[in-house]
């Protein structure tokens, strides 16, 4: 039985060796767009970044929230099947990384937004984003009004400036 490693770089080696030429690699040097940088992470922290995405929205405020919110869903036979949205997000990441991995992309970083896809939605999902989006536009100035994956971005900015030494997750 083969043990996965647990030194960042074997991690990153291992895998990156089984990625695609196309995906996003684990390597810290690839420029991935980010706003905010680790800088001032501990060079010793054998996490990969993706994985310190994942931990980030697992432990927000935002991703626990998802508790609280109702999806219903509609089913042909049996009518409409509520669900909580957290439960649907938990099982988008792991059928994402799964999916990300069967291909030969990054898993981690399909996990991550896996998790982080609903973190922008209000509280009746979209057909609650109707009518905020319709509010906000008439109280802004900017006519930028509401959208969930804008919301959503804004909340991973904030995630990523994000440092808790409680549960190490920076």
């Amino acid at each position: 039985m083969e043990i996965l490693p647990t030194d960042k770089e074997d991690h990153i080696a291992r895998y990156s060796g089984l990625l695609q030429p196309y995906a996003v690699p684990h390597d810290e040097k690839f420029g991935d767009g980010r706003e905010h940088g680790d800088e001032d992470r501990d060079a010793r922290d054998p996490r990969t970044r993706f994985t310190i995405d994942v931990g980030r929205i697992g432990f927000s405020p935002y991703f626990r929230s998802l508790a609280d919110k109702i999806q219903v869903m509609p089913i042909a036979r049996t009518g409409y099947v509520p669900s909580m949205r957290m439960s649907h997000t938990v099982e988008t990441a792991l059928l994402s990384s799964h999916t990300a991995a069967e291909m030969c992309l990054n898993p981690e970083l399909a996990q991550a937004h896996g998790m982080g896809h609903d973190m922008g939605h209000c509280a009746l999902g979209h057909e609650g984003e109707k009518p905020l989006n319709e509010w906000a536009l008439e109280k802004s100035d900017d006519q930028v009004g509401f959208n969930h994956n804008i919301q959503a971005h804004r909340i991973a900015t904030l995630l990523a400036n994000h440092r808790n030494p409680e549960t190490h997750y920076h």
